[in-house]
């Protein structure tokens, strides 16, 4: 698991609950950032992106460590 490097992380998260969603907006505001974007909405959208590479060097990196 070492070995992967995410490039690009969104998710897009509806709980179909206002009160919660209230609350969660906040904090996903704070640990939102350019290469990871967290996303409350109150439309019922629902999804996740991401991106992870892995190059072989790392695998072998990891195994040695």
């Amino acid at each position: 698991m070492g070995s992967f490097r995410v490039l690009r992380f969104r998710l897009i998260l509806d709980t179909d609950d206002y009160i919660l969603n209230a609350f969660l907006f906040p904090f996903f505001t704070l640990v939102s950032r350019k290469d990871r974007s967290v996303v409350v909405n109150f439309t019922g959208r629902n999804s996740l992106d991401f991106l992870a590479v892995n190059r072989v060097w790392r695998v072998i990196w990891a195994l040695i460590h």
